[in-house]
């Protein structure tokens, strides 16, 4: 039996030796795997990163936000003003005119105060010769834009 266990312990000894050089990764796999490493360290850096950045943007528009909403409270006034925009043609043609008139849109518009203390009810915010038709259909035609009403609310 004790001559048994002696040829036993060298194969024994001798398949662990061939068993772990045989399992030893190349060099090759070795610096791919750090190459991987080292990449997927640097991109989780760079998303740790990118997520702080994304953190303080968030903090920054919560506090615009907060801004904006005491700005808009009710308790402050509120300066409105009521604009008409419309198309103006130089035209004998009265369908144009007829159609410049038909087509113009009001709407309200927040401003700050002042703004609002600068312009007076019938002023002409805009009127500006429309070039690109001038130029493309030989039409000419302006933007007009005027204050219409005034109000605080």
């Amino acid at each position: 039996m004790k001559n048994f266990i002696d040829k036993l312990i060298p194969i024994m000894f001798a398949t662990i030796v061939v068993f772990f050089v045989a399992c030893q990764p190349s060099d090759e796999k070795v610096n791919d795997n750090r190459q991987i490493n080292n990449e997927l360290l640097k991109t989780q850096k760079n998303l740790k990163q990118e997520i702080r950045e994304q953190t303080l943007l968030v903090s920054e528009l919560k506090e615009n936000a907060t801004s904006l909403n005491k700005i808009m409270s009710i308790d402050s006034p509120r300066y409105v003003l009521t604009l008409q925009l419309k198309q103006s043609h130089t035209s004998l043609n009265i369908g144009k005119h007829i159609k410049d008139d038909m087509n113009k849109i009001e709407f309200q518009m927040p401003v700050d105060q002042i703004f609002y203390d600068k312009v007076k009810k019938g002023d002409n915010l805009v009127d500006e010769f429309r070039s690109g038709s001038f130029f493309t259909e030989g039409s000419f035609g302006s933007w007009k834009m005027k204050v219409i009403k005034k109000e605080i609310k």
